[in-house]
């Protein structure tokens, strides 16, 4: 049934299965009593508070197409794509995470334990103090304020990051801020929305849907309010009659090969087979770059949290060890 094609496929994590098993399957029993095509649309409006404007958009998008499987198939796809991607993220965090936590707690017995042998020999041997060890010795003064910071941001992120799995599938946006400054996840997230995108306005643009109305229902199903807002000026300008290809060449928000071929498709009659094809070529670049987040994401992040620390130690360390040996060697 339509419920399954939500939880089943991955709309719907696994958290708020109980509650849209029964809220998908009411709305399946209204439809299925007085016809899909009337009675889901207003279902899905009444309960606007508990589904998230992408499901009704998606939902109203494949019924004005003709097409509701194909457009939940395709929002099933980015979702299931998203949480693999997500997953692969967490997967990648774990072995930098330790290292990082191993790397702290390292740290900190350095400034408790051996910080103060450092301290005590160059007194000993009236030694000018290393800079660095001057910065250490501040920093065990205030360990008390700076010491459960790690742990606790550590505790905070792990929660935040289990519990905001489907805020960043429905709000694709601020999934992208967040998770941008990884590599290559930038990328997949833009490329998966211009997929959805795409399919979703060659579904509408087959059934000769308005293109006005098909710009505006195909962005707020990707959840991307930048998109949503730069495809509301682009609807209004295809509403008055305006040029749209000259339209289409500010919409900023758009990737560029979708916008090229969105106005070549426009100009010679072929937008929706030029989307089709961009559809698929964005689909492509998603899960390859998942999978460069699945295969290389892990190495990257190892190899800069490894580095980093190291780097920290060898200066913490193994500078005033040298510097205490330098010292002890003049004449």
């Amino acid at each position: 049934g339509l419920s399954d094609h939500f939880i089943f496929a991955g709309l719907v994590p696994p958290a708020d299965v109980p509650r849209y098993v029964g809220i998908m399957n009411a709305l399946v029993h209204l439809s299925l009593r007085e016809g899909l095509p009337r009675a889901l649309p207003q279902a899905l409006a009444a309960e606007r508070t508990r589904f998230p404007p992408v499901y009704r958009a998606v939902v109203e998008s494949g019924l004005k197409a003709g097409r509701l499987s194909v457009a939940l198939e395709g929002l099933a796809n980015f979702a299931r794509n998203f949480a693999e991607m997500r997953r692969a993220i967490g997967m990648a965090m774990v072995y930098p995470l330790v290292i990082l936590t191993i790397a702290y707690g390292l740290f900190v017995f350095l400034v408790l334990v051996i910080l103060p042998r450092f301290l005590a020999t160059y007194s000993f041997f009236r030694l000018p103090g290393d800079r660095i060890l001057v910065v250490l010795a501040r920093l065990r003064e205030t360990l008390p304020l700076w010491g459960p910071v790690v742990p606790v941001a550590l505790v905070l992120v792990g929660v935040w990051w289990i519990q905001s799995g489907r805020a960043m599938l429905v709000q694709s946006a601020w999934a992208r801020r967040t998770l941008g400054w990884l590599p290559w996840v930038r990328g997949m997230i833009t490329n998966s929305q211009a997929a959805c995108f795409a399919e979703l306005l060659s579904l509408l643009v087959e059934q000769e849907v308005p293109l006005h109305e098909s710009i505006r229902l195909s962005a707020q199903a990707t959840g991307d309010e930048d998109m949503i807002e730069q495809a509301g000026e682009l609807a209004a300008s295809a509403q008055r009659g305006d040029s749209v290809p000259v339209a289409l060449r500010t919409a900023t928000v758009f990737p560029p090969m979708l916008r090229w071929l969105m106005v070549t498709g426009l100009e010679r009659g072929m937008l929706a087979s030029a989307l089709r094809h961009a559809a698929e070529t964005y689909r492509e670049l998603s899960l390859h770059q998942a999978s460069l987040v699945k295969q290389l994401l892990p190495v990257a992040l190892l190899l800069a949290i490894g580095a980093t620390a190291t780097f920290l130690y060898c200066m913490s360390v193994f500078v005033p060890l040298t510097e205490l040996l330098y010292e002890l060697s003049a004449p």
